[in-house]
């Protein structure tokens, strides 16, 4: 009983530990920072930007199918335990 009441009593003490821990202060060296970089934009002709698109929307939409097939098999492996149909 003496065990269990320690074992609760140190958990609840590093809980709180661990809630009133601060985290390290960042040291600042004066250089820019790697979020403070310009990003360089790309440039791209419209079409481009369709064609691109077009061949996302083809990869997306062949995603979202084999994704379909896969949870119907899974379903059907389930279901087949299960139910055999009417």
């Amino acid at each position: 009983m003496r065990i269990l009441i320690l074992a609760i009593a140190l958990a609840l003490a590093t809980s709180v530990a661990a809630q009133e821990a601060k985290p390290t202060p960042r040291i600042d060296f004066g250089g820019q920072s790697p979020a403070s970089t310009p990003k360089r934009k790309l440039s791209v002709s419209p079409e481009e930007q369709k064609k691109i698109d077009a061949a996302m929307d083809g990869k997306r939409k062949a995603a979202e199918e084999a994704k379909q097939k896969a949870w119907d098999a899974r379903l059907k492996r389930t279901m087949s335990g299960i139910c055999r149909g009417c």
